[in-house]
């Protein structure tokens, strides 16, 4: 029943040299009701390069290899889809008046507050290949990368004698992916 608000900002600045070679750099500035005071916003940068070799002088006489980029990037997201405000929450329920039995709503705190809790970040890096043969009648991209996912925010479990079981906070733990698509 809560809401949460959200404000980007970004900037891209992009770079052509020849239809040869290619750089983008992308800088975004996150909000986010989400978090506490402390961490609401958030930057995040990614860098990319690539290079045509097939628009080289020397690729020029071998018709066979109509497509050819090789490509490296980095770069990072910040995560915020978490449970609305996540810094706090509260919520009604019915309770009961113990001395007439009526029916009273009483707000209950549903959650601890956390104002160091911070975004979670996803940095990757990748390597990449794309290539096409016989004017692209045969074509394909071939990706290598690894994802590491830092300050992923995890609950965690409070003595079962408190009011309020849970808070919510951001695990030391890295947790890589490595792979080829």
């Amino acid at each position: 029943f809560g809401s949460s608000a959200m404000a980007s900002f970004f900037t891209r600045e992009t770079y052509n040299y020849d239809d040869r070679y290619y750089a983008t750099y992308t800088y975004r500035y996150d909000g986010s009701s989400n978090f506490g005071p402390n961490n609401r916003w958030a930057g995040f940068h990614s860098l990319a390069g690539s290079w045509r070799f097939t628009n080289e002088k020397f690729m020029k006489n071998v018709a066979w290899i109509s497509n050819g980029k090789i490509r490296i990037g980095w770069g990072q997201t910040g995560n915020a889809d978490i449970s609305t405000n996540a810094f706090a929450s509260y919520y009604a329920q019915e309770a009961y008046n113990k001395e007439d039995k009526s029916k009273q709503i009483g707000v209950f705190q549903g959650r601890l507050e956390n104002p160091d809790l911070k975004w979670e970040t996803t940095t990757e890096w990748n390597v990449g290949l794309d290539f096409g043969f016989f004017n692209n009648r045969l074509s394909g991209s071939v990706d290598l990368y690894q994802r590491l996912r830092k300050d992923v925010i995890l609950e965690k479990n409070l003595m079962s004698y408190q009011e309020v079981k849970t808070i919510d906070y951001n695990s030391a733990t890295v947790y890589r992916a490595r792979g080829i698509d």
